[in-house]
């Protein structure tokens, strides 16, 4: 009966227009941003909002009603959060003989791409998935809630993220939709044995139900800015003069079962029906148990496309990507030589757009000093220098010693973060902790 033309793909703040389809029948539109009532649309199904100036994940709902008033259909959106090009999901089956279960995996492309790999995790663990359309699911307790994940990655690119929630108090199979939530142990934080966080989170005034805690992997999403890959790689080449290659690689990698890609900040804009987004190309994923973090920099091809950066855009776009499969995740930008912004948002902008997604972020300097000859003294310099991003939060990365410490500290955070999981359809950046909290958690921020 209903249905968004407008879709939001990408970032979006300030002043929009939204478009709607709707059927024969249909008499009015109510349009809701986070719950609250902005526009009832007769016709034509446009409506003008203000999105307000932060960049912050909001849910857009559409109602349809008919001459009477009664309630004829019900399309939703999500703002600012990760939107996937592909789909998946489980249907979790009884054995004929009852003696277990198993859970069938389905999913789609909208570009009809194959799956070329496929991961499966039951509460953190990883499942063998000869058979995606029969998958055994270990022997659990029906009393306990337990968290199924799948990851499907394309052939083009795209991935698909599954996740079921099963058992729980009812004591039978059941599919719930859930919201992940991360959350951060610090220094003496600890969880209850169980898991049982009831009375830990709220949505305004409203008690939230934990289904389950897991740490399960990470996914890192690295901006390049400028040259940083080139001296990344230059990097590495002076230190392993130092010391054997061999021995240089295994000092620092991150924890097992992360996975982590590099993304460019010059932008691809596309142009859909009613929107203009821009997107960022990206690196294949690179995983810490098959590639060590400083052998896939290696392997990185630096690209050299002509268009202005938007680095900015970049860092909030990643944030996006690293919350996209709800794991423990980070942003890093990586500062190279001849950085420059030329985009519409702002560091602070981004930051604060990272901050409500749960994501946390790193800025590492890898700029190298240049060359006597390289140096331009006047007015041209002072206007590079004016151009290059401003990120007040960078470490300056020049050595083994400072590489290796930045490498570590991005794995102390991914280890100490936890993913809840919450009962029901949320927007996370409107959870908060209580005061029935446990010492040392804190969301993720």
């Amino acid at each position: 009966m209903i249905a968004f033309v407008t879709l939001f793909l990408g970032l979006f703040y300030g002043p929009a227009e939204i478009e709607l389809s709707a059927a024969p029948g249909v008499e009015r539109i109510e349009l809701y941003v986070d719950g609250d009532l902005v526009s009832e649309l007769t016709g034509p199904w446009v409506a003008k909002l203000d999105l307000g100036p932060e960049i912050v994940p909001r849910e857009l709902v559409a109602v349809a009603k008919d001459a009477g008033g009664r309630r004829v259909g019900e399309v939703r959106q999500w703002i600012n959060r990760p939107r996937p090009g592909a789909e998946a999901s489980f249907v979790v089956e009884k054995e004929p003989s009852g003696a277990g279960r198993t859970a069938r995996l389905l999913w789609r492309s909208v570009t009809r791409s194959k799956a070329k790999s496929i991961r499966v995790t039951f509460d953190g663990q990883p499942l063998e998935v000869p058979d995606p359309a029969r998958i055994p699911l270990p022997a659990h307790s029906p009393g306990t809630t337990h968290i199924l994940v799948a990851d499907v990655d394309f052939e083009d690119g795209l991935a698909a993220t599954a996740v079921a929630s099963l058992g729980g108090e009812k004591f039978d199979e059941a599919l719930e939709e859930l919201t992940a939530v991360p959350i951060r142990l610090g220094r003496g934080g600890k969880l209850p044995k169980d898991s049982r966080l009831e009375g830990w989170f709220r949505a305004g005034e409203r008690p939230l139900k934990v289904a389950a805690v897991e740490e399960g992997p990470s996914d890192v999403v690295f901006v390049v800015a400028g040259r940083a890959l080139y001296d990344l790689h230059k990097l590495l080449d002076d230190v392993t003069h130092e010391k054997p290659w061999l021995e240089v690689r295994a000092q620092a990698n991150l924890p097992v079962g992360t996975r982590f890609r590099f993304v460019e900040t010059i932008p691809r804009v596309v142009q859909g029906p009613t929107e203009v987004a821009s997107l960022f190309l990206s690196s294949e994923d690179y995983s810490a148990k098959d590639d060590y973090f400083f052998s896939a920099i290696r392997k990185v091809v630096p690209e050299n496309r002509p268009g202005e950066p938007h680095v900015a855009d970049a860092v909030a776009i990643a944030g996006l990507s690293a919350a996209e499969k709800s794991r423990r995740r980070a942003v890093v930008l990586l500062l190279g030589s001849g950085a420059t912004e030329g985009g519409p948002i702002t560091a602070e902008r981004a930051r604060r757009c990272l901050s409500k997604l749960g994501v946390p972020l790193f800025v590492w300097d890898v700029s190298r000093a240049p060359a006597k000859s390289e140096q331009r003294p006047g007015p041209r310099a002072e206007a590079q220098a004016d151009a290059r991003p401003h990120w007040p939060e960078a470490v300056r990365v020049s050595g083994l010693t400072s590489l290796l410490g930045v490498v570590r500290s991005l794995g102390k955070e991914l280890a100490s973060q936890r993913i809840v999981w919450m009962k029901g359809r949320l927007n996370p950046a409107k959870v908060e902790l209580t005061a029935a909290a446990g010492k040392g958690v804190s969301l993720v921020q």
